[in-house]
């Protein structure tokens, strides 16, 4: 299971470069002044998870037993901010796993699976 969530880890790192340099093509994108300066990451889930955060340049193992909420701070100096979320289920209930992305009280995205063992992926980026 732990190979899986790697393959899926490497699978999301090269998304994010991808996408930094389709988002980064020519000069039109500003430097950042003030937008998002934090972000609130949920868990929704009646059993046990895992899963990663990548936030900038920075990747974060995280898990729980239940729900969980995490406050994630923009990372300095940065032009376009992008976060990769992934939690995948340690159980084979059928009980709904639910990932959100949260900004200012606001439901940005969210993703669920009731999948034996099952993964949500998100990915959000400003710039």
């Amino acid at each position: 299971m732990k190979k899986e969530l790697g393959l899926v880890g490497i699978c999301l790192v090269i998304c994010i470069v991808i996408a930094y340099f389709l988002a980064s093509k020519g000069d039109e994108i500003p430097l950042i002044d003030s937008q998002t300066t934090d972000v609130t990451i949920a868990v929704e889930y009646h059993g046990e998870w895992y899963g990663e955060i990548i936030s900038g340049d920075k990747t974060s193992s995280w898990s729980g037993i239940d729900s969980l909420n995490k406050t994630i701070a923009r990372p300095q100096g940065i032009k376009i901010w992008i976060i990769s979320i992934i939690a995948q289920k340690r159980d084979d209930n059928q009980l709904p796993l639910t990932l959100k992305i949260i900004i200012n009280g606001k439901l940005v995205k969210q993703g669920s699976t009731a999948s034996s063992y099952g993964v949500v992926h998100l990915l959000w980026f400003e710039k």
